[in-house]
């Protein structure tokens, strides 16, 4: 009923190391303790504890991990957990635990869905507390083994005679108990220590030894009392594992048309894709995202980059021939029609095969919606996606039946092509796009996610010299968008084994835009570093407000970008101040409304002069950083304050 843990950890002073362990018993209660370990040179930490034993809860098993905590109990690190210390617990037994803290391995990539997707391994794999035999003195080995291919398992080979001498043919075989994890149970009655032993890897069809592991023997030296079990799972398989290496294709969905589709590639064509990946030889298909981007149902919204929901999925990628048959003849033969004629197309036309599926779903969900709707998987569906389905009917103006079942829908096809991937181990790889549309679901609903004063974009570099404008809100990090993002990938990962993170920098540092420019030039870097005007100044710049932060206009400047159109530039859209400068007039006095005032000149006079205003707004030397405080006391000139604000020093 005793456990003692031991654990090699350099900690830092005021660090300690604790023990979080897990009391599961047989009818699915948990008990939890956090347990602090003692040391005397803040590297060995040691702790034996009781065991919380119940007789109105007997134990099942016991799980823990290791983790280290600050002196206000702050957690600062915790051990890799993916496959989880759990073992069979028997109430008359002491366990002893000589442990190594666990990082994420090297060998990572094998425990991805990614991976055992191309090796036909189950997905959601769980570690089970197998119950071994236990002995008056027992050892327990335990390793972690990824890098075995099909038809091998692990076993035991060392120097004493219970596990075989080291005779290569008189190994003990050990037992598999999920995720990749091994187990063995010896009787140690009579060892005498220490012990060496190493893992060796054995085909199960011949029970020839394949390999053995790399590296030095491992050591036993811990002497055995009785009624002890000593627990021994420290690094793991010392093996390489063999080259993984995959080809596939990059497409995105509405590219995979077909003659069972309407116009677009939808996802009953993404299975039939997926025929032609085996095929091939191929063995991932990488996905564009595949979420609603329905706005104004204009060709617009065809970008599948400038989503409006986290979840909802794109209604156009829905597969009409298995969403269900109409029953008059007389339309499904319209409809047939009309599926030829889009299939005729030498491309795909957005907004009418949006017509077309729009009309067919509504039409299906008036005869089959509330059987649909009524059925037990429907109904889990809906339930466990109430918390965004609601919002997305009201952002759509639809009724919630309607949406719940179209997405059903959608759902279950999708699922249904993922899971035919995986039975052919072909990995369907989804895109997480980095932003969502400023009017979206996500920014009407909560806003205070984002930074809707702002839009996410890249600098200048060698495409494009005014930088790049993505007019995404960029975001507000708080724990309620982590929890909202981490919803999304658990959304994700029901359909994909492995994800494109879109702009992945954008998650540490984004380029951010002020919502009233259009160029990417003026923009900055958030978070970053901005100088306060002390700073500025005190590298020999003396800060004039006015001058580096509003753009700077001349007649030089003026005849230079509007020739002959100069002098009706400087009457219309600009105001003269001293030393022969100008101010843009208000109507102009940014990008945006630059951008609003000639959206309906298109003559060639009429962009020039409106591109050439647009450089004129970007020609400043300082942004101000509208995120970030200055030190107290900052001053511009004498006692003037400027707004408490910094200015990243960003030269255009």
């Amino acid at each position: 009923m005793k456990l003692k843990f031991t654990i090699n950890y350099n900690t830092a002073w005021g660090e300690s190391m604790h023990v979080v362990i897990s009391y599961h018993s047989q009818d699915g209660t948990q008990r939890q303790q956090n347990l602090i370990m003692l040391t005397d040179d803040g590297q060995l930490w040691t702790l034996e504890t009781a065991a919380l034993v119940s007789r109105h809860h007997p134990l099942s098993h016991i799980s823990y991990r290791y983790q280290v905590e600050n002196a206000d109990g702050e957690v600062l690190r915790q051990e890799w957990d993916m496959v989880p210390r759990v073992y069979f617990f028997d109430a008359s037994q002491n366990y002893i635990f000589p442990d190594q803290w666990r990082d994420r391995p090297l060998a990572y990539h094998l425990y991805s869905d990614a991976y055992r997707t191309t090796q036909h391994a189950p997905r959601g794999e769980e570690v089970e507390a197998s119950r071994v035999p236990l002995f008056r003195r027992t050892v327990l080995f335990r390793v972690s083994a990824p890098q075995l291919q099909k038809g091998q398992a692990v076993a035991v080979c060392g120097s004493h005679p219970a596990i075989g001498s080291w005779n290569t043919s008189r190994y003990q075989l050990m037992h598999y108990v999920g995720n990749s994890e091994w187990v063995l149970s010896v009787d140690a009655l009579g060892w005498l220590m220490p012990i060496e032993y190493k893992y060796v890897v054995v085909d199960t069809a011949t029970h020839a030894l394949v390999a053995w592991e790399e590296g030095d023997n491992r050591v036993i030296s811990d002497e055995l009392a009785d009624g002890q079990v000593l627990v021994l799972y420290g690094e793991p398989l010392r093996l390489c594992e063999a080259s993984w290496r995959l080809a596939g294709v990059s497409v995105p969905v509405f590219a995979l048309r077909s003659e069972h589709s309407y116009g677009v590639g939808d996802f009953g064509d993404l299975r039939r894709f997926v025929d032609w990946a085996v095929a091939t030889g191929m063995k991932v298909i990488q996905l564009l995202p595949v979420n609603d981007t329905t706005t104004d149902h204009h060709w617009s919204d065809s970008c599948p980059y400038n989503i409006v929901s986290f979840f909802a999925l794109h209604p156009h990628y829905i597969d009409l021939e298995a969403a269900g048959t109409l029953r008059s003849k007389t339309k499904m033969t319209q409809f047939m029609r009309r599926r030829q004629e889009l299939n005729a197309l030498h491309y795909s036309d957005y907004e009418a095969v949006d017509r077309v599926k729009s009309e067919y779903l509504r039409e299906l969900f008036d005869e089959q919606g509330k059987t649909v709707l009524a059925t037990k998987e429907s109904k889990a569906f809906c339930e466990a996606n109430a918390d965004w389905l609601a919002d997305y009917a009201e952002y759509r103006d639809e009724a919630l039946d309607y949406v719940s079942f179209v997405q059903y829908l959608l759902h279950q096809q999708l699922t249904a092509a993922a899971d035919y991937a995986r039975e052919q181990g072909v990995v369907l790889k989804g895109d997480l796009p980095i932003g969502v549309h400023r009017d979206s679901v996500e920014t009407s609903k909560h806003p205070a996610l984002f930074h809707l004063d702002a839009q996410a974009g890249s600098p200048p570099d060698s495409f494009s010299q005014h930088g790049h404008n993505w007019g995404f809100p960029t975001y507000d990090w708080n724990e309620d968008l982590l929890r909202m993002l981490r919803l999304r990938l658990s959304r994700l990962s029901q359909y994909f084994d492995a994800l494109r993170i879109d702009h992945v920098l954008g998650y540490f540092r984004i380029w951010e835009i002020p919502v009233e420019a259009i160029d990417g030039v003026l923009g900055h870097f958030s978070p970053a570093l901005p100088l306060t005007v002390d700073e500025i100044e005190y590298f020999g710049l003396t800060f004039r407000k006015e001058l580096f932060t509003k753009p700077f206009i001349n007649d030089r400047i003026v005849d230079r970008l509007f020739g002959i159109h100069a002098a009706y530039v400087r009457e219309n859209f600009l105001v003269r101040k001293a030393y022969n400068l100008y101010d843009l007039a208000d109507q102009c006095a940014t990008q945006r409304r630059i951008a609003t005032l000639f959206a309906d000149r298109r003559d060639e006079n009429s962009l020039w002069i409106r591109d050439g205003l647009m450089r004129l707004a970007s020609n400043v030397l300082f942004l101000e950083d509208s995120h970030q405080r200055c030190y107290a006391g900052t001053r511009l000139r004498g006692t003037e304050r400027y707004g408490a604000r910094c200015l990243p020093a960003t030269l255009q």
